[in-house]
């Protein structure tokens, strides 16, 4: 449970986890005491004693810490509830591979035609990996052994040869994924002025227009592209989402990644 003064501190997170049903923001004790099942009295008493404990800077649990502006909690603010519920973030180790993502054995020997890739395969980190950097494995080896991996034809099933595939990066060339199209601007020289009604009436024609920092971006093309998976894109196409995309991301990012607005949100 979060007070209002301790949710502001964290404020990104506790945005994106209301949003996604993880927090849920209840008015005043009264409303908490409702939520939790629990006697309006015990609660008041239980923060009085928390306020207490804060100000001489230990409670009867030996806790010395009481970051200042998290507290005292106040009746009438709003409280931030959730459950901790522990789960697997990522998993460390697995299955040996070489440079070229090849399964090796105990003998240090790769297994012709097999692979494996991400959280299944091990010795990529040592010991442990940067923040990350196990959905950068993913890409990066899973597009190595993409790229690279015969694939053939029923018409040339015959000609299949039999030994292992080379990995050589310059076996197969790189292609380069286009970047996103963005929609042509209208009038001489200015952007052109698009309604929020007009905003929502686009994603019923199936395209991807979303506002941002009062700009309006097409994202169509980039859907199925994004890292984070088409639907954090569908999820607010046709609204003003400048508030969803800051609790993950910021305007510098938007800016790096080339976006050319299509015309700018009417105020």
């Amino acid at each position: 449970m979060l007070n209002a003064k301790a949710a502001a501190k964290v404020d990104r997170h506790a945005t994106l986890y209301t949003k996604k049903g993880l927090l849920t923001k209840v008015e005043g004790l009264k409303g908490l005491a409702t939520h939790l099942g629990v006697e309006m009295k015990k609660l008041q008493e239980t923060f009085e004693a928390y306020n207490e404990a804060a100000k001489m800077g230990k409670d009867e649990f030996g806790r010395k810490v009481f970051p200042a502006g998290h507290w005292p909690i106040e009746w009438n603010e709003d409280f931030y509830v959730g459950t901790v519920t522990p789960v697997i973030h990522y998993t460390m180790g697995g299955i040996a591979i070489d440079a070229d993502a090849r399964v090796l054995s105990k003998a240090n020997e790769s297994f012709p035609g097999l692979y494996a890739i991400g959280e299944a395969s091990g010795g990529v980190h040592g010991d442990n990996r940067l923040a990350g950097n196990s959905l950068l494995e993913c890409t990066v080896f899973g597009r190595h052994v993409g790229l690279t991996l015969p694939i053939h034809t029923e018409a040339d099933h015959a000609q299949r040869v039999s030994a292992p595939p080379t990995l050589a990066a310059e076996s197969q060339p790189v292609q380069k994924v286009p970047e996103p199209t963005p929609a042509p601007e209208t009038g001489s020289g200015s952007k052109r002025i698009i309604t929020a009604d007009e905003l929502a009436e686009s994603n019923k024609e199936g395209r991807q227009l979303i506002a941002l920092y009062g700009n309006v971006y097409d994202l169509t093309d980039y859907v199925e592209d994004h890292p984070g998976g088409p639907e954090a894109i569908k999820d607010v196409a046709g609204t003003e989402a400048t508030e969803t995309f800051e609790t993950v991301h910021n305007k510098e990012l938007l800016d790096s990644m080339g976006f050319e607005p299509i015309g700018q949100l009417a105020a």
